[in-house]
C-alpha cells in the first residue's frame, strides 16, 4: 500500500467514490446542506466521523466547514488521529514523510510536523506499516483535499493503545509542537444497536466530551458499553483542549439510520469542535 513513502488508497470505491468527479459531486451536495457557522474562538480541532460518505459525510462536512469558515490561517495544517481497527501497533504510529494518494490527487505529509513531534515524543514512533489498510484517517483526506483545493498538508497518527494514560501523554507531546495546526480526532460513535439505544449512548458520551470530563468519558465507555471506535483519538483532543483551557461543542449528530431507514442496527456520528474562547 506504500512505496517510497507514497501510500495508495485502501478504501476508494468503498467508503468514498473512486471517481474524482463523483467525489466532487457528492461533497458539493453535502456542502450545500450546511449553514455557515463561525466558531466562538480560535479552532483547536474537531471530532469527525470516518464511515462511508453516504452515511457520515454530513456530520463530517459540518465539522470541516466550521473549521474552514472560522480559521483565517492559510494554509491550514492538520494532525489527524485515527484508531487502528486491528489494534496494531500499540504505540502511536506516525507516518512522518512522503505523501498519500487519493482519487483527488496527492496529499503531502507535513514532514516538519512529523520531525518536530518525533523529536519530542515519549510515546509516538515512526511507523509506515501501521497505516496499511486502515481507513480511519484515509477517509478524511479527500474531503479535506476538496475543501482546500488540493493544498492539504497533514500528519497522520494511528492509535492502537487508546487508554487514558497514553492519550494524556500523547497530548503533552503534541502540545510541544511549535507550528500551528488543527487536530482532528477521527471516530464514529456507538455501533450496531437500535437507533434509540445508540442515541442514548452517544449523548451520554458526548456530554462527557463537551464537559471535558476525561475520567467520566472512559467510565461511560466502560459502564454503558459505548462502542466508539476512536475513543483514544477523542481523548487526545479532550486532553489538548483541557490543557489549553479550551472548550468543546457539539455541532451535529446523526446516525446511519437517518440515511438508510434501518433503525434496528445503526452507527452514530458526531461533529464536535474544540476551540479557544475569545
Amino acid at each position: 500500500m506504500y512505496s517510497f513513502n507514497v501510500r495508495a488508497p485502501s478504501v476508494a470505491g468503498y467508503f468514498y467514490p473512486n471517481d474524482p468527479a463523483e467525489i466532487r459531486v457528492m461533497l458539493s451536495s453535502l456542502q450545500k446542506k450546511i449553514q455557515k457557522r463561525i466558531a466562538p474562538g480560535k479552532i483547536i480541532g474537531a471530532v469527525v466521523p470516518h464511515a462511508g460518505y453516504i452515511y457520515s459525510g454530513l456530520s463530517a462536512m459540518h465539522a470541516y466547514t466550521t473549521i474552514m469558515d472560522s480559521q483565517k490561517a492559510d494554509p491550514l495544517k492538520f494532525i489527524i488521529l485515527g484508531p487502528s481497527h486491528r489494534g496494531y501497533p500499540i504505540y502511536p504510529a506516525v507516518y512522518d514523510s512522503g505523501s498519500w494518494i487519493t482519487p483527488l490527487g496527492i496529499a503531502e505529509i507535513d514532514s516538519e510536523l512529523g520531525k518536530d513531534l518525533l523529536s519530542k515524543s515519549h510515546t509516538a514512533r515512526y511507523d509506515l506499516e501501521g497505516h496499511e489498510g486502515e481507513h480511519s484517517i484515509e477517509v478524511q483526506i479527500p474531503m479535506l483535499q476538496y475543501l482546500l483545493d488540493g493544498k492539504l498538508r497533514f500528519l497522520p497518527i494511528q492509535l492502537g493503545d487508546q487508554g487514558i494514560k497514553i492519550t494524556d501523554m500523547l497530548a503533552d507531546d503534541i502540545l510541544k509542537i511549535k507550528s500551528d495546526f488543527i487536530l482532528i480526532a477521527s471516530s464514529d460513535l456507538n455501533h450496531y444497536e437500535p437507533q434509540k439505544i445508540t442515541n442514548e449512548k452517544d449523548y451520554a458520551l458526548i456530554s462527557k466530551i463537551t464537559s471535558l470530563d476525561i475520567q467520566g468519558f472512559y467510565s461511560v465507555l466502560e459502564e454503558r458499553q459505548v462502542s466508539a471506535c476512536g475513543y483514544g483519538a477523542i481523548s487526545v483532543l479532550m486532553n489538548v483542549t483541557k490543557k489549553l483551557n479550551g472548550k468543546m461543542e457539539l455541532i451535529h449528530h446523526s446516525t446511519s439510520g437517518d440515511v438508510n431507514g434501518d433503525l434496528q442496527s445503526v452507527v452514530g456520528y458526531s461533529a464536535i469542535i474544540s476551540y479557544l474562547p475569545e
